[in-house]
């Protein structure tokens, strides 16, 4: 049983690029498709909840959340169906079929241990899949898909949940996962309950 705790969540991305199919092994990763123009399309509809035109912050997804600061290519702090599809385009572009992804997961400034992190794709892609990991002694995790040989991400935007005592808590906060996302520590007031 986990009581009203008031933690601070600092995640820091790190992250290596395995290119599709450029490998010395027989480990192939094929790239996944992002579908940009979809997956935006489906981003405004299941995200603009007042039907304006675009996504405010107020209406992202944790995921949204995070293409916030690479997408939102006119500084007004809301994403269009544009804005969205030209960062996954870009992504798309990139040819990457996983990206090695990890993070530090600390409480209170000090890593915590033996947490299971999960990477849960944003709904708007149809293919990618979640990836997860367990947190080690300095409360880093390095993910892993379940069915790939090689440990990573798909490029894509996720919402990162945890699962601390058996209790799964979605952070307030995503991930933008690919080359160039300039993410980079992320501070969380986040409030887990029983």
């Amino acid at each position: 049983m986990i009581g009203i705790l008031r933690s601070r969540f600092v995640i820091c991305l790190c992250g290596f690029v395995v290119i599709s199919g450029l490998s010395c092994s027989s480990d192939r990763v094929k790239m996944k498709s992002l579908a940009p123009a979809a997956s935006s399309k489906k981003a405004m509809t299941r995200y603009d909840a007042d039907q304006d035109g675009v996504i405010s912050v107020s209406e992202c997804s944790p995921g949204l959340l995070a293409l916030m600061d690479t997408a939102d290519s006119n500084n007004d702090k809301q994403l269009d169906e544009t804005e969205i599809s030209n960062r996954l385009a870009f992504h798309q572009s990139r040819k990457i079929g996983l990206v090695t992804t990890g993070l530090t997961l600390r409480v209170n400034e000090k890593p915590i241990q033996g947490v299971k992190v999960t990477l849960i794709p944003d709904p708007i892609f149809e293919n990618l899949a979640s990836c997860s990991g367990t947190t080690d002694r300095y409360g880093y995790v390095n993910f892993k898909i379940a069915d790939e040989s090689l440990p990573g991400a798909y490029p894509g935007i996720y919402s990162i949940e945890v699962a601390v005592n058996g209790q799964s808590v979605t952070l307030p906060v995503g991930i933008e996962v690919g080359q160039d996302t300039g993410q980079g520590d992320k501070v969380v007031d986040v409030e887990v309950g029983d």
